[in-house]
């Protein structure tokens, strides 16, 4: 029997087993070859998703860390939030005067107090106690950006009212402090609730500017 194969006549009945056991071995070699050489890039492409799936499942880890933290993360800011609308009540940046004088007559009446006057004055420097005066950025920048607002005021009421009504000063969401207090007795000596008129200086703060202290 003759084949053809590669341009040549190959007569088959000429060829011993032990050749044909040979050609089909080399044959079978050029297959597997060939087959490996094919699927070299189907490889190649998983060894790439591999990398690739690693990759994203390590970010995800990590995302899912992040995520794990939010509500950690959520408490704290609504935490430093709180800390700092209680601080801008205690010494907002601007006078506020209104709000001030709505607050100081409730206060007032509220323990049987009569207001008399209210007169704000200028925005006036603080001077610092000496115990936290330093020659620090943060020191001058406090200094620079704290203000004093005067507020002369006169009330009358019965002396226990009076304390009633600085304790409540003592207690308001603003920080205030009092100076230059004078008392004088109303009416006629004897008989009755003793009245007393009262005059001071109350006085308001402000922190102008910002962080850095520019305003």
């Amino acid at each position: 029997m003759e084949i053809k194969a590669f341009g040549l006549n190959i007569d088959t009945d000429t060829i011993t087993d032990k050749q044909k056991m040979i050609a089909g071995g080399v044959v079978a070699v050029l297959i597997v070859g060939t087959g490996l050489y094919l699927n070299k890039p189907t490889y190649d492409s998983y060894v790439d998703r591999g990398v690739e799936i690693d990759a994203l499942t390590l970010d995800r880890d990590a995302k899912m860390k992040q995520v794990a933290t939010l509500p950690a993360l959520r408490a704290e800011f609504a935490r430093i939030e709180s800390n700092l609308h209680r601080l801008e009540a205690q010494i907002p940046r601007t006078e506020n005067v209104p709000t001030l004088l709505v607050d100081i007559e409730s206060m007032t009446n509220n323990h049987d107090i009569m207001l008399q006057t209210f007169v704000p004055g200028a925005l006036a420097p603080v001077a610092l106690p000496a115990a936290i005066v330093g020659d620090g950025k943060a020191t001058a920048n406090l200094q620079n950006q704290m203000r004093q607002l005067p507020v002369k005021i006169s009330a009358s009421g019965s002396y226990p009212n009076l304390v009633d009504m600085f304790q409540a000063f003592e207690r308001y969401e603003r920080t205030l402090s009092a100076d230059g207090m004078m008392l004088a007795p109303i009416g006629k000596p004897g008989g009755g609730k003793k009245q007393l008129q009262v005059t001071f200086n109350l006085n308001a703060y402000v922190l102008l500017g910002g962080a850095n202290g520019q305003p």
